[in-house]
């Protein structure tokens, strides 16, 4: 038996103790959760770089959501991206590209209205094709 758990004569030594071990379990899992997204974080822009020249109908690709705010992203979280792109057909096939490549979840969607504000707010340029045009804007 621990020491805490016999002292029934100190409840606020035991109320303290049990602070800390729960000050010290949550901070272990947003420290797992943060480590989880930095490496989906990577995993996405690797995957990006390597697929989209593949696709040269995709201009440009954001990623935006859960995945730029720490604290947010989790085991189940999908991926949000915003697609810069000459087709939806072409879109689609990019998004299934990356989601076979990421073994993972992938909402890839049009960088219109109310995405394009979500992307300007906190989203992430992760590729840009070099051989865009000046005629087309960013966000």
């Amino acid at each position: 038996m621990t020491e805490a758990a016999g002292d029934t004569q100190h409840p606020e030594r035991q109320i303290k103790i049990a602070r800390a071990w729960l000050k010290e379990r949550t901070e272990a899992r947003r420290h797992a959760l943060e480590t989880e997204r930095l490496y989906w974080l990577e995993q996405v822009r690797r995957a990006v770089a390597e697929i989209a020249p593949d696709h040269p109908e995709v201009q440009r690709v954001w990623l935006y959501g859960s995945i730029c705010r720490p604290g947010c992203f989790g085991p189940h979280s999908d991926i949000d991206l915003a697609v810069e792109c000459q087709s939806l057909e072409a879109e689609s096939r990019f998004w299934r590209a990356l989601e076979q490549r990421l073994g993972r979840d992938c909402d890839v969607r049009p960088l219109v209205e109310p995405i394009r504000s979500e992307v300007q707010r906190y989203g992430a340029l992760i590729y840009e094709r070099t051989d865009c045009g000046p005629d087309r804007q960013h966000p």
